[in-house]
């Protein structure tokens, strides 16, 4: 008796950590290498804008995201739980409450491919011709920051 061999398809996988996702270009660059779904775990408070700003990453760049977040129970009393999915058009798969546990949330891979292929979001119709001041080192005053060290935060340094 031949038994038939399960096939499953590659997804490519996108990783950042939580201070990654508070900026617009780490979520970008994954899904320019190619990532369809971004993972991020995450130790901080989740409240309605990070989980609306995590929504935007997942629709501005097509890409499924999920991140995962420290309960409010236990040590962890500063955390709030939340831990969450969004699907590449940024509907919502599932956020969780802020109690430990195990949730489960499906994203299809098809689905997204799909998705991914009609949108104008993600690679579709960007103009990186146009991006030179993205790429400035200069910052405006207002913005300037001093490091934990008190020290002035040198960006090229890293």
């Amino acid at each position: 008796m031949m038994m038939k061999q399960k096939k499953y398809l590659s997804v490519k996988i996108g990783m950042m950590i939580c201070y990654d996702r508070e900026f617009p270009e780490s979520a970008r660059i994954l899904m320019l290498k190619g990532a369809e779904i971004i993972l991020t775990p995450n130790a901080c408070i989740l409240e309605e804008l990070r989980l609306s700003q995590f929504q935007v990453r997942a629709m501005e760049n097509a890409v499924a995201t999920v991140m995962t977040n420290y309960s409010s129970e236990g040590k962890n009393k500063i955390f709030n739980g939340h831990s969450c999915i969004f699907n590449a058009n940024a509907s919502k798969v599932i956020v969780a409450d802020n109690e430990e546990g195990i949730y489960y949330g499906t994203i299809n891979i098809n689905d997204i491919r799909n998705y991914r292929k009609k949108t104008i979001w993600g690679d579709a119709f960007r103009r990186p011709h146009k991006y030179k001041k993205l790429e400035s080192p200069d910052v405006n005053d207002v913005f300037k920051r001093k490091d934990s060290y008190d020290n002035e935060f040198k960006r090229l340094e890293r």
